[in-house]
């Protein structure tokens, strides 16, 4: 029974996303103002390569090309597309979320850490750049999965291998966020790891 409702929730925390999704929802009031205007930057992406790769500096933006780059891949498939795309994409953050948790707190039943990780989905930020793609949650993303591989390198077998995944996501996730914000990350970033000790 227990199962059943933790899984009722879950299900009703997604269809809120996608009915948000079919809304046009922007909790942040700007999150869909961004959105067009990566969507420009994107668009350049797509159409000269190379040429905007190379003179990105002079398009003002604050934010590393990388998810420029990822959304061009898929804009030939329509805006519709990618934005759903993006949003199942973000998805990933509470489901890693969820895997750093159940790492940290073994005592905790696991039905109270994934509704606990399953709170994400209501949480302003990230269901209007879920909605409305955009580098900040793409940034979370792998800061999230960097975390998690830090995590697993105190319970696997093979510290090694998740120390390097683990330092190739934060790289992923430093250069994917703003420049105001690299600082804030790398302070998060040492925090978590001193809880370990």
């Amino acid at each position: 029974m227990k199962i059943i409702k933790l899984s009722l929730i879950s299900f009703v925390l997604y269809l809120s996303l996608i009915i948000g999704f079919y809304l046009g929802e922007d909790s942040l009031g700007a999150a869909s103002s961004d959105y067009y205007s990566l969507s420009e930057v994107t668009e350049k992406f797509k159409n000269n390569f190379l040429f905007t790769l190379l003179n990105y500096d002079t398009l003002g933006r604050r934010q590393s090309p990388l998810f420029n780059i990822l959304y061009s891949l898929f804009f030939d498939y329509g805006d519709l597309f990618s934005r759903l795309l993006f949003l199942h994409i973000y998805l990933l953050i509470p489901l890693y979320f969820y895997k750093c948790l159940k790492i940290k707190y073994k005592n905790v039943t696991k039905d109270y850490l994934r509704l606990f990780a399953g709170i994400i989905l209501l949480f302003p930020t990230f269901r209007s750049y879920s909605i409305w793609p955009d580098p900040h949650l793409l940034g979370t993303l792998f800061f999230i999965i960097s975390i998690f591989h830090y995590l697993k390198t105190t319970v696997d077998n093979k510290p090694f291998k998740n120390l390097l995944l683990n330092t190739f996501f934060f790289i992923i996730n430093y250069k994917t966020g703003f420049e105001f914000s690299s600082a804030l990350t790398r302070k998060i970033y040492i925090f978590c790891i001193s809880m370990n000790y």
